[in-house]
């Protein structure tokens, strides 16, 4: 089952923003990749979520997730053997008057690149990868993060299951 833990929300001047949000995945891997990963995140996906999501947040949930799941043997800040550059998007839209419905989406799309550790001449990319997953409860965002943690746990699943299932093509073109 899906463990998911929301904490910290805070209300702000300008709305509702999520501080501190704990993301699970629903399985851990049990082949891990023998390298190390980096996480990098693209700037455009960092304002995309800015209306919605701490900055900072949304960084530590994403690696928290990512070391928990195990795809890697482990997650660093500085060299690696592997770069994960990830750039993601949320949005909520309502439709209806009285009984408004709220859409929750959230894509993540990775590109894996060779890191410095491996020395490679180039950053060959290993491949790319998609996840997505969208959510129709009875409440907004403002009233509980749970929709917004769902969505982005199931996005996440996707996207690392895709890494996963490649985990032979990617070795052998890392040269592993």
């Amino acid at each position: 089952s899906l463990l998911i833990l929301a904490l910290g929300l805070s209300l702000q001047a300008c709305g509702f923003v999520i501080t501190d949000v704990i993301v699970l995945p629903e399985s851990e891997n049990t082949n891990v990749f023998p390298l190390s990963v980096r996480v990098e995140l693209r700037e455009s996906s960092l304002n995309t979520l800015d209306s919605t999501w701490h900055k900072e947040s949304f960084r530590k949930s994403l690696l928290r997730y990512i070391q928990r799941r195990g795809t890697f043997r482990e997650v660093v800040d500085g060299p690696s053997d592997l770069i994960l550059t990830i750039d993601a998007k949320y949005t909520e839209t309502s439709s209806g008057f009285i009984d408004k419905t709220y859409r929750h989406n959230f894509s993540i799309a990775a590109r894996l690149t060779v890191g410095e550790r491996l020395q490679s001449p180039d950053s060959q990319v290993l491949g790319s990868y998609t996840g997505t997953e969208s959510s129709s409860p009875k409440v907004p965002a403002i009233w509980s993060a749970a929709p917004i943690v769902e969505t982005m746990s199931a996005a996440l699943d996707r996207l690392f299951q895709k890494i996963e299932r490649d985990r032979e093509i990617i070795l052998a073109k890392a040269g592993i």
